[in-house]
């Protein structure tokens, strides 16, 4: 996962230089961009989205994991087996939200494969159809526009071109949850031990969007 997202950034680099080269000394306001421009933009969201897109893989197979982990337990309650607390179990906050980012990055993922089925007045509020509109709105994603999958990586504090720091975030959290799980089940009385993979496999499906 990390290597694909860092050929992910390294493609985007590449499209943003192209822009650039057309660029005179003081570069292109938003007014003035050309179609050329916009084409080299679009190109870069749609990386960008990739990465999260498969960033949500993992977390969804991270979260039917832990769901896994709970049936070989006994479905005992203390383990989670709602997606949000999954994603917030052993999770890093975002700062200015007060959210997982595990839950932020699920969210974009959905933001960017979803937008173009929303209205502006979607966006509107006060209360929103789905939590990943209310997350649009705090990280400041609108519909339209230019450069908002850049904007809602920056607020996980990863820049392109280099967006491996997207990956090593969701790969470090499946780590951390993982043993966060078997730290549960030895406060019980129950071990854990690491599933294989034909047993994750087998897991119960995630209804993750």
């Amino acid at each position: 996962m990390v290597a694909t997202t860092r050929s992910l950034g390294s493609l985007a680099q590449q499209q943003e230089e192209q822009r650039f080269s057309r660029a005179g000394p003081s570069g292109v306001s938003t007014r003035d961009y050309s179609v050329e421009d916009e084409h080299d933009i679009e190109v870069v969201e749609h990386l960008i989205g990739s990465a999260f897109v498969l960033a949500q893989a993992t977390i969804t197979q991270s979260v039917s994991i832990v769901r896994g982990m709970r049936l070989d337990a006994g479905c005992t309650g203390w383990i989670p087996n709602d997606r949000v607390k999954i994603m917030k179990a052993a999770a890093p906050l975002h700062t200015e939200t007060g959210q997982s980012k595990i839950a932020l990055v699920d969210d974009i993922a959905n933001y960017y494969k979803h937008r173009a089925e929303w209205r502006e007045q979607d966006l509107a509020g006060p209360s929103y159809k789905h939590q990943t509109m209310a997350t649009a709105v705090q990280l400041g994603l609108g519909i339209r526009g230019y450069h908002n999958m850049e904007h809602a990586l920056r607020q996980l504090e990863v820049y392109c071109p280099d967006m491996a720091p997207l990956a090593d975030l969701v790969v470090c959290w499946r780590a951390a949850l993982a043993q966060y799980i078997r730290e549960l089940g030895r406060a019980n009385g129950v071990p854990i031990r690491p599933r294989r993979p034909e047993e994750a496999a087998a897991a119960p499906p995630d209804d993750g969007t």
